[in-house]
Parts: C-alpha cells; sequence; structure tokens
C-alpha cells in the first residue's frame, strides 16, 4: 500500500484548489460547502477537517484542476493510475524554483512588494508547490511497481 497523504499535504492541496477558484467565499457558491468549513480544510492543526470527495470534484471540475484527486488516486495501490516520470519533474521543479526565487529576488530588491509582484510571486509558487505532489506520485508509482515486479518473481 502506498503512503497516505499527511494532514499538511491534505490542507495544502485545499488550500491551492480554493484559492484556484478565488478563496472561500468564491469556492462556496459552487459546492455544498460554506465558507468556514472550505477555510478549516485548509487548517492542517485540524486532521479531523478532511476535505470531502464530493467537494473536492465540485471544486476541480469549475476550477479545471485535478491536482487534489490525482493527489488522491497517488494513495491507492494502483500504480497503472499514477503515470508521472518523476526525473522529468524533478528537473522541472529546479526551473520551477528559479522562476520563483528570480520572481521574490526581483519583488523585495526596492524594499517594497506590490499586489502586483505579489501575485507574480504566488503564481510562481503555486507552479513550484504544485511539481511535489506529481513528483511524488511518480514515485509511488514506480515504487509499487518495483513491488509487483519482485512479487511476481
Amino acid at each position: 500500500m502506498a503512503e497516505r497523504l499527511t494532514f499538511l499535504e491534505h490542507a495544502a492541496l485545499a488550500r491551492r484548489l480554493i484559492d484556484n477558484l478565488g478563496g472561500p467565499k468564491k469556492a462556496a457558491k459552487h459546492c455544498r460547502v460554506g465558507e468556514s468549513d472550505l477555510s478549516l480544510y485548509q487548517n492542517p492543526n485540524r486532521p479531523d477537517r478532511i476535505m470531502p470527495a464530493d467537494v473536492i470534484s465540485a471544486l476541480q471540475i469549475v476550477g479545471g484542476t485535478t491536482e487534489y484527486s490525482d493527489a488522491l488516486t497517488a494513495e491507492v495501490d494502483q500504480p497503472d493510475l499514477v503515470v508521472a516520470d518523476p526525473l522529468h519533474h524533478a528537473c522541472g521543479l529546479i526551473r520551477e524554483a528559479s522562476d520563483a526565487l528570480s520572481a521574490i529576488e526581483k519583488s523585495v530588491a526596492d524594499g517594497i512588494v506590490s499586489p502586483a509582484e505579489f501575485t507574480v510571486c504566488e503564481t510562481e509558487l503555486a507552479e513550484l508547490e504544485a511539481r511535489l505532489p506529481i513528483i511524488r506520485a511518480g514515485l509511488r508509482s514506480k515504487m509499487l511497481a518495483a513491488h509487483d515486479v519482485r512479487r511476481a518473481a
């Protein structure tokens, strides 16, 4: 069985999904729960408040992303469902980190971060963060595939 997502990972995935829709207030318009529940799903100190599957699905459909459900799928002991090349994405992680650090360096150069600069930094950081579950899923997939080969031998 693959390693389970941590409460911190669940909270981070929920935060990205909700932020992708413009925050809890806007996201609440597209699912069965309200702002307060959506806020709690983002809190890593509340392991009792993990976003339900139907809420994830509703928000992903509106937001056009499957990052959260892809990470959940990576938990399942079915490596064929998770196709990712960890080396390719690790190289991409380095590029994303460079882009994020460049944006941050440019933003703080004058000692003041404007709202536009903050938005650019947030975008770059989100792209960097998006690589991590993909790399993790790819590694899990390769580990599970290797385990299946050893078991068959």
